[in-house]
């Protein structure tokens, strides 16, 4: 009978657990998200699957007690710097995945543990050996932190050559990449210049071993366009560096390999992106469905925006559900999650509600893990009300703020707010002395917010011409986004009755708008390739309109006649990319 590989994350969690016992390992649960108060990881959440374990073997071998050689786990991890990843990695990150990692203490040969991995990935789930490269130590320097005050340069030379391991497993060299060397000869090389792969655990310094370190070997897989995805790793630590900055033998060997289940089901399925996997899709697809996009591709930057929505949704509901709290210390991170997340379905919770609008789409978002992890109704409504009770919160801190900042130095915060977009970090505590709470203007993007201080249309098209007018000189990667948060915006001023019937100017800037999309559109058509293009070029036209009318640059009662608009028409034409007009 024919075996066929797995596909699905739960027959290849199930396929991890099964082939590591066949060789003798035990196996292990997954453990919670939130270290326990004893943890040394008080301040963070559970960030890969081996931060526990392999600090754990060496306080039990400290202390004489006992423990098993050989372990199995699949470990739900969080990383918190994957929160929002940009247009270009987010087809291939989560946040929140599950890693496989089987342990090897004392009593292993490490090509072994290497050949373990590489069968597991070639045998069980079925990938071709000549689609993988492999990393291995080059033996180079690297600046590892004693403490805050100093660090320690060294290399481990002294260890065994990953390079002649894998050879001896037939791995073709030009197959295995000595990382932070140049070779232009082999295919890939750019992907790993600079990374010495050399693991240094992280967190401080452990009484009894210091700080463990080892080199590591990872395993890439080229995908069908040829980008390459990172699917296995390999680290030894064969060396601990004390406080006193001596580099010795580690008292203790241990070996991990692990590999990520999702990005394996994604080579498995036959996606390019992580999102479209099976026990994904369903909760993108509800997402994409709520927010009215219908032109999905990875490039796209309304999909994207999905993408990110879903990740941070997903994160958070593993959390909460380990029992995780937004707070202080490691809660803020969570807290921003959650916070982004209501920002980001302002609008249906405005109509809905918190409950209804996002308990539908957490119920989907952990559907494949519900009997794995206990995602039991009752956790799904806790988690809901959470973030229920989490928007109450922050609509008071909202609120507190703009009332704190309305009527008080309106010329400096707007000038914060037309270059928050080029350097946000930049004007944070000069934002805080105005009692404007930075994760407030992080949430609520700059036009927006200027909208909810001023909420007066002259004051709006200045920002937001001024944003774009910056994004376009200095940061032009993000002016894609900066143009979403612009739409948004001009879709929050006019819903607004009280805006509409207060400011006939909207009537002109529309007449202006609409006679501009009318006659440029047609020599759009080569250049705009999708309906995302298509909306940032009329959101940009919009912009366009409403600074024009601002500086009576057109009469909008007598455009076909107007100068300025024949020479705006004209210079479109000669380039479609829009150039704002001087002030």
């Amino acid at each position: 009978m024919t075996t066929h590989p797995p596909t699905s994350v739960n027959d290849i969690r199930e396929t991890w657990y099964s082939y590591y016992e066949e060789k003798g390992h035990k196996r292990q649960e997954s453990r919670s998200l939130v270290p326990p108060p004893e943890s040394r990881l008080k301040d963070v959440y559970t960030m890969s699957a081996g931060m526990e374990n392999v600090p754990e073997y060496f306080n039990k071998f400290m202390r004489g007690e006992s423990f098993s050689s050989l372990d199995v786990i699949v470990q739900k991890s969080f990383r918190h710097f994957d929160n929002n990843p940009d247009d270009d990695s987010i087809k291939t990150l989560l946040s929140l995945f599950e890693m496989g990692a089987a342990w090897y203490v004392e009593n292993f040969e490490e090509k072994q543990v290497m050949n373990d991995l590489l069968k597991f990935l070639t045998e069980k789930m079925g990938l071709d050996r000549d689609r993988m490269y492999f990393t291995v130590y080059a033996g180079r320097e690297r600046k590892i932190p004693i403490d805050k005050k100093k660090s320690m340069t060294f290399a481990l030379h002294d260890y065994f050559d990953a390079r002649i391991a894998w050879q001896e497993l037939g791995i073709d060299d030009n197959h295995i990449i000595k990382t932070g060397y140049k070779n232009n000869s082999k295919k890939h090389h750019d992907a790993f210049l600079g990374d010495t792969n050399l693991w240094a655990e992280a967190g401080s310094m452990h009484k009894g071993f210091g700080r463990i370190l080892g080199p590591q070997t990872e395993i890439f897989y080229e995908m069908d366009d040829g980008s390459l995805l990172e699917i296995g790793n390999v680290i030894f630590t064969s060396h601990s560096l004390n406080e006193e900055g001596e580099l010795k033998k580690a008292p203790l060997r241990v070996a991990e390999a692990v590999s990520g289940l999702e990005r394996l089901a994604m080579i498995k399925q036959g996606k390019s992106n992580i999102y479209e996997i099976d026990e994904l899709s369903p909760f993108v697809e509800k997402i994409c469905d709520l927010k009215d996009i219908k032109f999905r591709h990875i490039n796209g930057v309304h999909y994207c925006k999905a993408l990110q929505q879903a990740n941070l949704l997903r994160s958070c509901a593993f959390l909460l559900h380990d029992g995780a709290t937004p707070g202080h210390s490691r809660g803020r991170i969570l807290k921003g999650m959650m916070r982004e997340v209501l920002n980001d379905f302002k609008d249906d919770i405005e109509e809905k509600g918190v409950y209804k609008t996002l308990r539908p789409l957490i119920s989907l978002a952990v559907q494949p893990y519900k009997e794995q992890y206990n995602f039991t109704q009752y956790y799904i409504s806790k988690i809901a009300k959470a973030f229920e009770f989490e928007n109450q919160k922050y609509s008071n801190t909202f609120l507190d703020a703009l009332f704190g900042i309305k009527g008080k130095a309106e010329p400096v915060i707007k000038y914060f707010l037309t270059t928050l977009y080029v350097d946000r970090n930049q004007h944070n505590s000069d934002l805080s002395f105005y009692h404007l709470p930075y994760e407030i203007v992080r949430d609520y993007n700059p036009p927006f917010l200027a909208t909810k201080i001023f909420f007066d249309l002259d004051t709006s098209a200045n920002i937001l011409y001024h944003t774009l007018e910056n994004l376009n000189k200095s940061s032009p990667n993000r002016l894609k986004q900066a143009a979403y948060d612009a739409y948004l915006t001009l879709n929050n001023i006019t819903k607004s009755k009280k805006t509409m019937d207060s400011n006939d100017e909207f009537t002109r800037i529309t007449k202006v708008y609409n006679k501009l999309k009318k006659d440029v559109t047609p020599i759009m058509t080569d250049y705009l390739v999708d309906q995302t293009e298509q909306n940032i070029f009329n959101i940009n036209l919009f912009v366009l309109a409403m600074v024009s009318d601002k500086y009576s640059l057109f009469d909008g009662d007598n455009l076909n006649k107007d100068t300025n608009y024949t020479r705006l028409l004209q210079g479109l034409k000669r380039n479609y990319k829009i150039s704002l007009p001087d002030t």
